[in-house]
């Protein structure tokens, strides 16, 4: 009709232009928003070169889920065939702390430039160390990063006692402060034990390896309790943890923990071999080092690595040793020997070291255990410095201020998003921090970059300087444990002594003396939550951390108290107790080790009044 507007149709495919190009423009918006958040995350990071705890009391969490109301993933590996190369930062650099390190071989008194013997020793990822079944070393590899082998099935709601075996003491000395060892013995090696008929036969056999402060290692079935072999007495107190090698062959390496006399009327300490066909010690090493700048004082509680039949060695007088061991293990025969070859000895020393232990000086010792990566080893002193070396020249690569005496070992974590490691180091209680009450100073821990000595973030946690026992150090002393599965970014941490924050009438914060355990989160070192204990008994033992295979984790914490107590931490609010607590009557310092669903650990025969009791090692089982 004419003079009239007509009434204008829509073709569908008009409707389709529309619709996509709404959906274009929406789509360069959110674009747009995230490049610009992309942006200001990439500012934010550079300017975060070091976090530094808060003022405020430092053990407060606040609201853990104010920054993520969930954990992140476990960061991806590093590419296995992939060269890395370490690079120091300038406040890493050995001159910035004036370090120095010799060579030597044997007893020559000539000093070297590098290692005359250079290898070609290179750690794989930590599940290459080995193939055995179990425990073979402290934190089971080279990362140190595990005190449990294979999942838990049991439903988690009790742990309990199954068996007990009573040891004793020498020199002052008693009971265990270090791990077992858990292995399941391969068939093939297995008939070549010195073990009776009844458990060549058995399927499955795991096997229990304990040393003593009693110098003894003793030797039982993992569920039973059941003695295995007889004990075998070296005469010395032992007080780390032992090494096997990780080829799966009979041989043992363990430590002597205090020096004592020996036939030439020296204070001497010495690392054995024994071999577990013979069931007896046929070698050992070191003895007096006349090498060490620590000349009172030398012992072995370090936990040995070995790599490319080499033995890695570090000890308390400061001297780490690096020796062939040209082993032969001839399964048909029923037969194993070592022909060690040259000692070569690495040694350091640095600004405020000295050799007579002098007051508020830097000791030179190794107690804690080396990690590696690769061809670079990391281990801290009792001086407070962490040392990163390569293992196959022995050069000194860089050195990191760690601030105060460090038992506890470093452990290792890949990072394929970074392209980098990172160590993780916790450090003893020395001195008074002024911004603490007095008798207070701080126990810190680290996230380092392991290939530039960079120092990620830190976290300080209050601790006791030192009461009645003056050569027993605050803080922490247990290794701690980076989280997998349902805690994937959490790092747990715990302390001895540490502070539990009070208040006076007035609003003043002081302290009661406790026990921490902390989880801390791996990006930025944030506390995300804690499990405190007001009764002053505290944590000398790492954290065991177990898990099921859909990725629940499981907290033994043991005290000094000799309390073991399991704790459901599958979330980012804190631990649940689960369960009864288990009494052993005694001071725990070991760090407990776990097979499946059992649990070894033992007590050092303290009291908890101070007394000195039995001292033992006992089988544990979840239930």
């Amino acid at each position: 009709m004419s003079g009239q507007r007509r009434r204008r149709i829509f073709q569908p495919r008009f409707f389709l232009f529309l619709a996509a190009t709404l959906l274009l423009i929406a789509g360069i918006i959110i674009l747009a928003v995230v490049i610009a958040n992309k942006v200001k995350s990439c500012k934010d990071e550079e300017s975060l070169d070091l976090i530094l705890p808060s003022t405020a009391d430092p053990l407060s969490t606040n609201d853990p889920l104010a920054t993520s109301e969930s954990v992140s993933s476990t960061p991806p590996p590093l590419s296995g065939s992939a060269t890395y190369t370490v690079s120091a930062v300038t406040e890493a650099s050995a001159s910035a702390y004036g370090f120095s390190y010799q060579i030597r071989r044997n007893n020559e008194s000539n000093e070297l430039s590098s290692n005359p013997n250079e290898s070609s020793i290179s750690f794989g990822s930590y599940d290459e160390y080995t193939d055995v079944a179990g425990i073979i070393t402290f934190g089971s590899n080279h990362y140190r990063n595990s005190f449990s082998y294979g999942y838990v099935t049991a439903t988690m709601q009790e742990v309990s006692q199954q068996w007990q075996k009573t040891v004793g003491g020498l020199n002052e000395f008693y009971g265990v402060s270090g791990s077992a060892l858990i292995v399941q013995w391969s068939d093939e090696v297995k008939q070549t034990l010195g073990i009776s008929e009844t458990y060549k036969a058995m399927e499955g056999f795991t096997e229990v390896i304990y040393a003593s402060s009693d110098g003894n290692i003793y030797f039982c079935e993992l569920e039973s309790g059941a003695q295995t072999r007889n004990p075998i007495n070296l005469g010395v107190p032992l007080r780390g943890t032992p090494t096997l090698d990780p080829n799966g062959y009979p041989m043992l390496y363990v430590g002597q923990g205090m020096p004592t006399l020996n036939e030439r009327g020296n204070y001497a300490a010495y690392v054995y071999a024994i071999d577990l066909i013979q069931n007896m010690n046929v070698k050992e090493f070191i003895g007096k080092d006349y090498f060490t700048y620590r000349s009172d004082w030398t012992a072995f509680t370090s936990s040995p690595l070995i790599s490319d039949d080499t033995l890695i060695l570090p000890g308390e007088a400061g001297v780490i040793y690096f020796i062939k061991l040209n082993t032969v293990f001839d399964a048909a025969a029923g037969t194993i020997t070592i022909n060690p070859g040259d000692r070569i000895k690495y040694r350091y020393t640095g600004s405020g070291y000295s050799a007579s232990d002098a007051a508020n000086a830097r000791w030179y010792g190794f107690q804690g255990s080396a990690a590696a990566f690769r061809n670079y080893l990391y281990i801290a002193d009792n001086g407070g410095r962490l040392q990163c070396i390569d293992v196959n020249t022995l050069r000194l690569q860089f050195v990191v201020d760690l601030e105060s005496d460090t038992d506890a070992t470093v452990i290792i974590e890949e990072d394929g998003n970074d392209n980098t490691i990172y160590l993780y180091t916790v450090n003893q209680t020395q001195t008074q921090a002024a911004s603490l009450p007095d008798g207070w100073g701080y126990s810190t821990v680290r996230k380092i970059n392991g290939l530039t000595g960079k120092v990620v973030w830190m976290q300080q946690i209050p601790c006791l300087i030192s009461i009645g026992e003056t050569n027993v150090k605050s803080g922490a002393k247990g290794t701690p444990h980076i989280g997998q599965g349902e805690i994937a970014n959490l790092l747990i941490c715990s302390f001895y002594r540490s502070g539990i924050p009070v208040y006076d009438e007035a609003g003043n914060l002081n302290y009661e003396i406790g026990g921490t355990i902390l989880a801390l989160d791996c990006d930025d070192g944030s506390i995300v939550w804690k499990l405190e204990q007001s009764d002053g008994a505290g944590y000398y033992s790492s954290p065991l951390v177990l898990y099921n295979s859909d990725g629940n984790a499981y907290l033994i914490a043991c005290d000094r108290m000799g309390l073991v107590k399991l704790y459901d931490i599958n979330n980012r609010t804190g631990g649940v107790a689960l369960g009864k607590t288990v009494d052993l009557g005694a001071e725990i310092e070991a760090t407990p080790v776990a097979f499946g669903n059992y649990i070894v650990v033992g007590t050092t025969g303290r009291q908890p009044d101070g007394q000195i009791g039995p001292s033992a090692f006992y089988g544990l089982k979840l239930g």
